[in-house]
């Protein structure tokens, strides 16, 4: 999460729909536009930095309108919005909670959150390792004997996760 222009968290203050759909969007693993943006009767109001993250959250089902056909973007999220959205969106998405240890090239999961550590093991079978269309909260380690290549596509890393890569090297 990113703090405002003014270098404010304002932790205190309700989340607004459209700030909302922004934090879903972002550990959203992987999203391709199946249907176009509902057209909400309040469309433009949606901020420039959020309409990608509304379109998403949208067409996945996480987030919908009201009544009247508007999507209410600076509205706070209520506590039942953010309950029936958390609901859907855990039940939406592939979430893998365990530490993952990788050592075949097929191990790992595509279009998954994950929310422990991952590590590829050195001695792993010859082959690229792609991490494609994921998202890591956790720290990746990479114990690499220089056979195969790993490859980050489309992915999404925590600001708070690190990647680390072991290089085993002979020394004479």
């Amino acid at each position: 999460m990113q703090g405002y222009d003014d270098f404010t968290f304002r932790g205190t203050w309700n989340i607004s729909r459209q700030e909302a759909a922004v934090v879903y969007h972002t550990l959203m693993p992987f999203y391709q536009r199946d249907i176009g943006m509902k057209r909400f009767s309040d469309d433009a109001a949606i901020a420039l930095w959020a309409k990608e993250s509304a379109m998403a959250v949208v067409d996945k089902g996480y987030m919908i309108g009201d009544e009247q056909g508007r999507f209410r973007p600076e509205d706070p999220l209520t506590r039942a919005e953010a309950c029936v959205s958390i609901v859907k969106f855990l039940n939406g998405e592939r979430l893998n909670s365990y530490n993952q240890y990788i050592n075949e090239v097929d191990d790992l999961e595509s279009n998954t959150i994950f929310t422990g550590k991952i590590t590829v093991d050195e001695d792993i079978d010859e082959g690229d390792i792609f991490f494609d269309r994921m998202v890591s909260l956790g720290d990746v380690y990479v114990e690499s004997d220089q056979q195969s290549e790993v490859v980050f596509m489309t992915q999404k890393f925590s600001e708070f996760g690190w990647i680390i890569l072991l290089e085993k090297r002979a020394f004479d």
